[in-house]
């Protein structure tokens, strides 16, 4: 997961939005003013006049057509709602080679929507899409080439995708090159072009990049020192209820007022580095959630604090292999740290046994996915 905020692979509800305006924006050319008199009744919410205009022409394979009814059927406008109708008619306007459409298949399957999930067919749509110039599509697939959620990861396609999105103002991709310039994965670690894309994501007003750009000017990581600057920075997150900006800020104030913003930067507990911006890297229980039931994990230890279990995962170095989650065991809540994905109880038990240098004298436990799906515990 690149920050938590994403809830693991960015589930844009403004992605139908963008389908919509793309059909009504169509000509129709290739079936004339019948197409347009369809589209028309749908604007107007005749419902039942549009389907009755759209559905022929639909048959006959006009996309524009084929992509309203898809809609339609997803909100249950003037026909009963229904998921596999309206991904039926998705693809079929999909495989035309709109991008928009391509990109909304894609996420009907990565999140199980009217089929069985399946990330090798969203990946598959999603290269599609990405290839078109669809931004959400390019980081989508950003995340799942980092993650390794179907290939192995690919760090070096990860930020090509993030830079193809970045550049068409996706704040989220922007934000995701900024951290991969950060760490040098995928590209050389150079921290000025970390802040380059961190301020153009927090100027768009992603509160988690609005907070990273404040650690930016505390530590001066490719700027000068500005607490001033990291302050301002700090309380735009905070007002977006941003957690550690809070947190941050509450740090900051409560110094003696004798210091100067420089010393308090220095002398705080709360300081943060630019290691911290690596703990949004951790899945979490969004990830945990998007997996197969039937497979297997390794849940590695559990604490009882959140802290704790960020900094096990991050010493022992087993960011990308991991996640953690939050359970309530007996009114208490425990923080299990999990490590690699498995898709048999055996392939896991052999995992166990071969873990990395880091993580011996762990005694790991098998963990099947839908055990944690019922245990995860939502903040």
């Amino acid at each position: 997961m690149i920050v938590r905020d994403f809830n693991y692979l960015r589930q844009l509800c403004g992605a139908i939005t963008v389908l919509i305006g793309m059909v009504l924006a169509a000509t129709g050319t290739a079936f004339g003013q019948s197409y347009e008199e369809g589209r028309g009744a749908y604007v107007r919410g005749e419902y039942d006049r549009a389907y009755g205009i759209l559905l022929p022409l639909a048959g006959q394979g006009n996309a524009d057509a084929q992509t309203i009814l898809g809609i339609m059927y997803d909100y249950g406008q003037g026909v009963p709602q229904d998921e596999v109708q309206a991904l039926d008619w998705y693809l079929r306007a999909a495989i035309q080679g709109e991008p928009a459409v391509q990109y909304k298949v894609g996420d009907r399957y990565f999140r199980g929507i009217g089929t069985e999930q399946n990330y090798h067919e969203a990946l598959e749509w999603w290269e599609l899409a990405a290839s078109g110039g669809h931004s959400d599509a390019q980081f989508n697939l950003g995340l799942m080439y980092y993650r390794g959620l179907v290939t192995e990861p690919d760090f070096i396609r990860a930020a090509d995708l993030f830079r193809s999105a970045a550049e068409q103002e996706n704040s989220y991709a922007q934000y995701s090159l900024a951290v991969m310039y950060s760490f040098g994965e995928g590209v050389t670690k150079d921290y000025t072009e970390a802040r380059k894309w961190l301020e153009k994501s927090a100027k768009h007003g992603l509160a988690q990049a609005q907070f990273n750009l404040g650690v930016f000017f505390e530590n001066g990581y490719g700027v000068t020192k500005d607490m001033e600057t990291a302050r301002t920075w700090f309380e735009r997150a905070a007002a977006q209820d941003l957690a550690e900006a809070k947190s941050k800020l509450a740090g900051l104030d409560t110094s003696t007022d004798t210091m100067s913003l420089g010393q308090k930067a220095v002398e705080s507990s709360e300081t943060y580095t630019v290691e911290d911006i690596r703990t949004h890297f951790i899945r979490q229980e969004d990830w945990v959630l998007q997996q197969p039931p039937e497979y297997y994990t390794l849940q590695l230890v559990s604490v009882l604090k959140e802290q704790d279990i960020i900094d096990f995962i991050r010493v022992a170095g087993i960011e990308a292999e991991s996640a953690y989650i939050r359970v309530m065991v007996n009114g208490v809540t425990h923080y299990n740290a999990l490590y690699g994905v498995y898709n048999s109880y055996d392939s896991a038990l052999q995992a166990a046994n071969e873990l990395p240098t880091s993580l011996r004298g762990i005694k790991p436990w098998a963990r099947n996915f839908r055990v944690l799906h019922s245990m995860v515990d939502q903040p």
